[in-house]
């Protein structure tokens, strides 16, 4: 499918239509690779007697006639809304750094949306293999002879350390969702108090 689109753009690029203005990021010198001459310039050389001339960027294209239907059959076909085939128009007749930066930005708008249709979910619930695995760490870390206190904090940081570094069938960025993630602590705190007084049942 990527073939067949690159074959019909191919295609009506090079159709001799006369190229319709468009506007540009670049002005249209920069994007021709050419510049206005005056006829002082006209004896204008550089050092290897070659005349002086500005390159062009390859990846900038003329927009024709044909390149234009190509563009709104595109769209239609996707049933794009016209702002977004506005914004395809404008992707395929940039330069290339501005292509890039147009990507990057979309993407960085995806994982923005991605973080807070996260936050507007139900709040997280624990796995039966989540709740296991809080347990089991509460027991390392309270039999760790590393630890200088077992109560408070220093073991409440030490067992979020190893929750935060294995996940443990946690959810991707829970620790956005400071919600989510203070249940999460409280568990853990919670878990710890719970190994901690059959710990001293046993001794």
């Amino acid at each position: 499918m990527t073939d067949s689109l690159s074959n019909s753009l191919t295609s009506a690029m090079r159709a001799p239509d006369p190229p319709i203005v468009t506007p540009n990021l670049l002005p249209p010198s920069s994007i021709l690779g050419k510049r206005t001459r005056n006829v002082e310039d006209e004896g204008d050389e550089d050092e290897d007697g070659s005349p002086e001339a500005t390159s062009s960027p390859a990846s900038t294209v003329e927009m024709n006639k044909n390149v234009e239907l190509f563009v709104k059959s595109l769209a239609g076909n996707k049933k794009l809304r016209d702002e977004y085939a506005r914004d395809l128009r404008e992707f395929l007749v940039s330069p290339q750094f501005a292509r890039d930066l147009m990507l990057y930005t979309a993407i960085l708008a995806i994982l923005q949306e991605q973080v807070k249709t996260s936050h507007s979910k139900a709040p997280f619930e624990p796995t039966r293999k989540t709740l296991m695995n809080i347990k089991g760490t509460a027991i390392h870390v309270l039999l760790s002879g590393s630890l200088l206190q077992y109560k408070g904090t220093v073991s409440l940081n030490a067992a979020m350390k190893i929750i935060q570094e294995h996940r443990f069938d946690l959810p991707p960025d829970i620790e956005q969702n400071h919600a989510d993630w203070a249940n999460i602590k409280k568990l853990a705190g919670d878990t710890l108090t719970q190994v901690r007084g059959r710990i001293k049942k046993q001794c």
